[in-house]
């Protein structure tokens, strides 16, 4: 038999064979299986084995537990404002009242114009660190009109009163700090110094008697230090007046050699306040008057001030009583609609009164009390 021979392929020949096979897809071999990829794992997780529970996921139950916060705090955000809404009419009326009340105390201004706080002038004077006058002020806070700078000068005028800011003789405002003053109440002393207590709560000053004789006990002044004295005590030198102590004096009423004047009870200064002939009311020398201010001592004058009311003798009973009454200014009376209340209930004691009472007006009783007490309380059968 005649042998055949495989037709031998030239090198050049498998070349093109690979191209061209190079397009198309191997094919599959009979009885085998292509493998599969593998399924993506959100879709694994979709799938659920049947009678198996999947473990609970942590990501989950956290969001589940912060949306159960979420809603538990939006119920009580509910839950009050409908406790608020479930006011009555009134009581809500009365809350808003109150609150528009204390919001117009906080807000409402002083004077009709608008003029700067008391904080925002005392850093404009911080700003200038010199006295600054009131027009100065005025246009530093964009104040103008005759009516504004008013309103500013009867601001600055209470704030020198309580002490916050000084008024120099030129009618220039500045910073009490930056004068190094001191400010307090004088106590005076009847041989004619006096005490300075600061406000800061510090040790006291001395006042010397040349300072004195402007002032009076219980005055609010601006002083500096000046020096020591001779008990070692830091010595004052009055720097402004900021308030007076009194408007009135009690008294005893003097006459000498036609000059008539008052000598305060118990007085801590050593001042006389001096009384016109048309203002003596009708005193006469030794009695007790009450008497109103109407100049201040000066470093060369005398307070002078006219009679209001005369109170007898020293001697009357009831006069010490009295005396202090009148100096402190102490309420003594009853108001016009208590004295009009008690005119209806009459003069005499009614029936229906003395039931369950003991009626003792006609038993002799004898007080052990003093001709000059209040309450007779303590007495004996007579």
């Amino acid at each position: 038999m005649a042998e055949t021979r495989k037709p031998k392929t030239t090198a050049k020949a498998a070349p093109a064979a690979r191209k061209a096979n190079a397009g198309k897809k191997p094919a599959k071999a009979p009885g085998k299986k292509t493998p599969q990829k593998a399924p993506p794992r959100e879709k694994l997780k979709e799938k659920k084995a049947p009678g198996k529970k999947q473990p609970p996921n942590k990501s989950a139950q956290d969001n589940s537990a912060q949306d159960k916060q979420s809603e538990s705090k939006k119920a009580a955000g509910k839950n009050s404002r409908v406790k608020r809404t479930r006011l009555k009419p009134s009581e809500k009326r009365k809350q808003r009242k109150a609150s528009e009340e204390q919001a117009a105390i906080a807000e409402k201004p002083k004077h009709k114009t608008p003029v700067p706080q008391a904080i925002d002038i005392i850093k404009l004077l911080e700003i200038a660190g010199v006295p600054v006058p009131v027009e100065a002020l005025a246009r530093n806070s964009n104040l103008k009109g005759p009516r504004a700078i008013k309103a500013l000068q009867q601001r600055l005028t209470e704030m020198v009163a309580r002490g916050s800011i000084l008024i120099n003789r030129r009618n220039e405002y500045c910073l009490v700090s930056k004068i190094g003053g001191i400010a307090g109440r004088v106590q005076g002393h009847p041989d004619g110094f006096g005490f300075l207590t600061p406000d800061d709560g510090s040790d006291d000053l001395f006042i010397p008697f040349h300072e004195m004789r402007q002032l009076l006990n219980g005055d609010r002044v601006v002083v500096r230090e000046n020096g020591m004295s001779r008990q070692g005590k830091r010595k004052a030198a009055l720097v402004e007046i900021l308030e007076r102590g009194k408007t009135v004096v009690v008294g005893r009423f003097n006459l000498e050699r036609g000059v008539s004047f008052v000598v305060e009870q118990g007085a801590r200064s050593a001042h006389n306040f001096l009384v016109a002939k048309h203002h003596r009311n009708g005193a006469k020398a030794g009695e007790m008057v009450k008497l109103e201010i109407l100049e201040y001592p000066s470093k060369h004058r005398e307070p002078y001030g006219k009679i209001v009311e005369v109170l007898g003798e020293p001697s009357e009973p009831g006069m010490a009583t009295t005396l202090a009454i009148e100096a402190f200014e102490i309420p003594n009376g009853f108001p016009d609609g208590v004295l009009k209340q008690s005119e209806s209930w009459g003069a005499e004691v009614r029936e229906k009164d003395k039931q369950g009472r003991v009626d003792l007006r006609d038993t002799p009783l004898v007080t052990i009390d003093g001709a000059d007490a209040r309450d007779f309380d303590d007495a004996v059968f007579a």
